[in-house]
């Protein structure tokens, strides 16, 4: 479709000066995630603004329009193998584009959860990670360079004494995709 090549999408619910932009790479974020001036907690996601959200939630044939011009719709509750929600949250940490560290980790953990890879090649190539200090970052995992998966028998802050980073998802998230973690990465996600 010829809308998705033009920059014709306002940023932000802002009615002052307004700036455009391209389908590409922003996100549907129902209004039940963005309620009670909790907005705030997607602008790393770069959401349609709130009005277009909720026509979008009335008329299914407008979501299914928006969907074709490359929006992405954010459901962490519904199964996927698409990973343009981690990629979008390992953007936000590498670019330093989120307010708060618990949310977008909240946030990590629930796309995480909903990850069901078609197969191991479906896997994000980098990963977000929480270092010995507790920041965040975004790596791609090497032999030389591993880094961890959560575990019922380490704790985090046991991985962060010992210096090593780990990959912030929930320890049963992080059991059922061990398998393709490990293909995907070999031996630099232990």
């Amino acid at each position: 479709l010829a809308l998705s090549m033009f920059d014709w999408i306002p940023k932000g619910d802002d009615e002052g000066t307004r700036s455009w932009s391209k389908p590409a790479g922003r996100w549907f974020v129902p209004s039940r995630y963005t309620a009670n001036g909790r907005t705030w907690t997607f602008e790393h996601l770069h959401p349609l603004p709130a009005q277009v959200a909720l026509r979008i939630e009335r008329d299914d044939a407008l979501g299914s329009l928006f969907t074709r011009l490359g929006i992405a719709n954010y459901d962490p509750e519904t199964r996927t193998d698409d990973v343009r929600l981690l990629d979008s949250l390992g953007q936000a940490v590498e670019n330093r584009t989120f307010r708060n560290a618990s949310t977008l980790i909240g946030q990590l953990r629930a796309a995480w959860d909903a990850f069901e890879p078609a197969s191991p090649t479906s896997f994000p190539a980098k990963v977000v990670v929480q270092q010995r200090d507790g920041s965040l970052a975004l790596m791609k995992p090497t032999a030389e360079n591993p880094v961890y998966l959560p575990s019922s028998r380490s704790s985090t802050s046991d991985l962060r004494e010992l210096g090593l980073s780990e990959i912030a998802i929930e320890s049963n998230t992080a059991q059922r995709l061990a398998e393709g973690f490990s293909q995907s990465f070999g031996v630099a996600v232990r």
